[in-house]
């Protein structure tokens, strides 16, 4: 339950926006409802995030590499999405197997096109979130993801200041480009929506670290939780900084 629900808060954001997740047609309200703590079935709910192109294959691939039989753990989540040692199992031969064989499907990625994302992966990336969006990109064509996008589409954290109607404000440090360089700026303030129900059954209070994505709360994160989450992305930035 626990995996399901942690997919499910960092799936739904873009999947409302309608840049994933729409292969079913009630996705993104199905999730919403599950994470509202509305009793939605979990056979239905597994099904929802298996449809997702881009973040299920991965957790098959994490989960394969260290032997856990469902690829909706919630280790596995948790290394996709903040970042853990279950990441160290999975090389480079194996990302580059992956987006060839499960990226280029009708409505993804030419086969030409794949090769050529592929070749571009550079020595140090490790398959967090963070390569997806910034090594990868998009896969299904949906979004264009560069400049502010590239922040919007990290899973992203910050120390929450204030709780009000709005969501939550936090601070935070965004992802900045510039040239071929990617870096994080100095701390700034940020509004991030949230549902009030998932307010209440996260029980945020402020000086929590949270997470978001898409401007969208996803949970409250521990400090080693956000340690991962930034080593992790750092790792993939860094790799691409010396490419």
């Amino acid at each position: 339950m626990r995996g399901l629900k942690m997919a499910g808060a960092y799936s739904y954001p873009p999947c409302r926006l309608g840049f994933c997740g729409q292969k079913i047609k009630e996705s993104g309200r199905v999730l919403g409802s599950f994470l509202k703590g509305e009793k939605i079935s979990l056979v239905k709910i597994r099904k929802v995030l298996k449809s997702f192109q881009a973040p299920y294959p991965y957790y098959e691939m994490i989960a394969k590499a260290n032997g856990i039989k469902d690829a909706l753990d919630e280790r596995v989540i948790e290394s996709y999405w903040l970042g853990n040692e279950l990441l160290k199992k999975v090389n480079i031969s194996d990302i580059k197997k992956l987006i060839l064989r499960e990226f280029t499907r009708k409505g993804l990625l030419s086969k030409e096109e794949a090769e050529r994302r592929v070749s571009l992966i550079p020595q140090g990336a490790t398959p967090h979130h963070s390569f997806h969006v910034l090594v990868l990109g998009s896969i299904t064509g949906r979004v264009k993801l560069a400049g502010k996008l590239l922040d919007h589409c990290l899973p992203q954290w910050g120390k929450v200041l204030e709780i009000n109607k709005k969501g939550i404000k936090v601070l935070y440090k965004p992802l900045k480009v510039k040239g071929k360089k990617l870096f994080f700026s100095e701390p700034i303030k940020k509004s991030v929506s949230c549902d009030e129900e998932n307010l209440r059954s996260e029980n945020v209070k402020k000086g929590d670290v949270i997470s978001f994505h898409w401007n969208h709360f996803c949970q409250v994160i521990s400090k080693e939780q956000q340690k991962n989450l930034s080593k992790y992305t750092l790792q993939n930035i860094t790799a691409l900084n010396k490419n």
